[in-house]
């Protein structure tokens, strides 16, 4: 676990650290200024292994930029430094780990782990630049939804109703997805899911169904509870409110009870085409 949340780690801050004069086209390789990428959002798109080994989706993370020096991956604490075109990462109870910057620009990174494997293979990961919401609140329609979105992150929080620790939290889980997840909301009604490992895994692409009723959005692509065929009518618990809708940026919610806790899901999309 330790070793999934440096490595995601390591490229986020790496995605912060661009040229300050233009951050698309750096012009000074080795001169990075992170102040400008506090408060963005990153995720891992894939991990290149060793010398041609391998494409792996993993780690699959998701970082939040919260300073200069600090980020959070997948909630935890991590703190890093540049010195030239090196990222120092470092996290509690670890030593620091040297990172190379090999590229970055305001929407991409790559960084080079050497060792990344116990075989003494190196890592070169990937990662993207999560978009904000831009313009203005759409209506949640079908008109508004159709087209193709990729899902960047998705999030959980379990609340206890019984835990009486005064120093109790909610348990927040929150990941980015292996590999670029692409929903295919089509205006008739049906669903396509890929995959960007799909051809890697031999595996086919998902079909469904989606609609949206009183303001709520239904999908499924075929699930023990979530059936890949549309059911007549559709179960209303089944839906999830749209709580952000841009023309780039969809967030869905959606929250449940049970006996003895709760359970709130937040998905975060942005539009690819």
């Amino acid at each position: 676990m330790r070793k999934f949340i440096l490595c995601t780690l390591s490229f986020v801050t790496l995605s912060l650290l661009f040229t300050a004069c233009d951050p698309n086209t750096p012009s000074n390789p080795g001169e990075y200024n992170a102040k400008d990428y506090v408060g963005t959002q990153w995720i891992t798109d894939s991990t290149l292994i060793g010398d041609g080994e391998g494409l792996s989706p993993a780690p699959h993370a998701y970082i939040n930029v919260l300073s200069e020096t600090d980020v959070e991956i997948n909630g935890w604490p991590a703190n890093y430094k540049i010195e030239g075109n090196i990222l120092y990462l470092h996290t509690e109870e670890e030593t620091p780990i040297p990172l190379k910057i090999i590229s970055a620009d305001k929407e991409h990174a790559n960084l080079l782990w050497e060792g990344f494997q116990g075989d003494g293979a190196d890592g070169l990961i990937h990662m993207t630049r999560v978009a904000e919401p831009e313009g203005p609140d759409l209506d949640v329609n079908k008109a508004n939804i159709t087209g193709k979105w990729r899902l960047m992150y998705t999030k959980s929080i379990e609340n206890s109703f019984t835990n009486q620790d005064p120093d109790y939290e909610p348990y927040i889980m929150i990941h980015g997805m292996p590999g670029e997840e692409i929903y295919d909301f089509k205006a008739d009604g049906s669903l396509v899911k890929t995959n960007s490992f799909d051809r890697i895994w031999d595996a086919q692409p998902e079909t469904g169904w989606w609609e949206v009723k009183n303001d709520q959005l239904f999908f499924a692509t075929g699930t023990p509870d979530y059936p890949a065929v549309k059911p007549d009518p559709i179960p209303a618990d089944w839906g999830v409110s749209v709580s952000t809708l841009t023309g780039n940026v969809m967030k869905t919610y959606k929250y449940e009870t049970f006996t003895d806790y709760s359970m709130e899901y937040i998905n975060y999309f942005v539009r690819v085409q």
